[in-house]
């Protein structure tokens, strides 16, 4: 089991459910935030070793998100999106995402995330 923790990012309640329990289940800490303010919060407080970020959320997107979350956060972070345009991806890779995801279901999250923390 794994002692990492990981931060999910997602105004949608069901989907942070559904992430906490695919990730906490396979034996990782689990942090909810469910906006910008909320994860540029939690950052400093919980030290995460990965953050999961929704890309399509009201306000602030989640590009401009991650440019904000990456002024304290060095770790990796994983941005999710049903969004499959080059430009998303080059976005959110300027954005400190390297790597941008299509939303295909929780255990794909989770494997996509595993492999990141393996490598911490």
């Amino acid at each position: 089991m794994s002692n990492a923790t990981i931060l999910v990012v997602d105004d949608e309640p069901q989907i942070r459910r559904v992430l906490h329990a695919t990730l906490s289940n396979n034996g990782y800490d689990v942090i909810e935030a469910k906006n910008d303010e909320e994860a540029t919060t939690a950052v400093p407080r919980e030290h995460p070793d990965l953050i999961l970020l929704d890309v399509n959320m009201p306000g602030m997107s989640g590009f401009e998100a991650c440019s904000k979350i990456r002024m304290s956060f060095g770790g990796p972070t994983i941005m999710a999106t049903v969004r499959d345009e080059e430009q998303d991806k080059v976005v959110a890779f300027d954005s400190g995402s390297p790597t941008p995801l299509a939303a295909n279901g929780s255990q794909f999250l989770y494997r996509r995330a595993s492999s990141f923390v393996r490598h911490l």
